[in-house]
Parts: C-alpha cells; sequence; structure tokens
C-alpha cells in the first residue's frame, strides 16, 4: 500500500478508528483507489477485504462527478494487477447529483 490511516468519527476513541489503505493514487490523473485495510479473503477474482464496519470495503475514487470510463479501467487495471477481486466493486452514477442534493442529504444526516 502507498500509504494507511486509521478513520473513526471524532467522538470515539481512535482504537475503535477502521483501517484504510491507499493502494495507488494520482493527484495528477484524478484518483483513488482505497481498500478497507489488508485483503484477507481469496476468491477466483482476487483478494478482497471482509464484511462489516472495520477491515472492509474497497473504492475507486474520482475527482469528476461524470464518469470517465478511461481512468476508470485504468484504476481497474492497475488494482486487478495487486490482486484485487474487482466483482466488488459496484458502480455508481453521480451525473445527476447537484450541490443542492448534497447538501439537503447531509442536512437529513
Amino acid at each position: 500500500a502507498r500509504g494507511k490511516l486509521a478513520v473513526a468519527p471524532c467522538f470515539l476513541p481512535s482504537f475503535f478508528a477502521g483501517p484504510y489503505w491507499i493502494i495507488d493514487y494520482s493527484e495528477e490523473e484524478g484518483y483513488a483507489i482505497i481498500s478497507g485495510g489488508a485483503p484477507t479473503k481469496r476468491s477466483a477474482g482476487g483478494c478482497s477485504t471482509g464484511t462489516g464496519v472495520n477491515d472492509s470495503g474497497f473504492w475507486i475514487f474520482t475527482r469528476q462527478q461524470k464518469r470517465d470510463q478511461a481512468l476508470l479501467d485504468k484504476a481497474r487495471a492497475i488494482a486487478a494487477k495487486k490482486g484485487f477481486d474487482l466483482s466488488m466493486l459496484n458502480d455508481v452514477d453521480q451525473s445527476e447529483c447537484t450541490e443542492d442534493s448534497f447538501q439537503q442529504a447531509a442536512f437529513l444526516m
């Protein structure tokens, strides 16, 4: 992993923090591949993290709201080369999201 960090709500003690690994990152291209801790499960498609709150999850983040398929394909190829199971990824369409809808959702939380 290129970097590791622990994340928890500020009201919880740090030993409740979940591990997050930065698998790959490019400021210039605008993407990050993040794993919720070390991959511990093996499958035909590669390795993955567990399930639950901590030590779970796998994401590709991009800076663009509109999908850049070439960038996602590149990030997926990097993750696959590092042994991650890409079947864990779910596509999310954020092209219709607006700042107003985000602020309303944040207010409801």
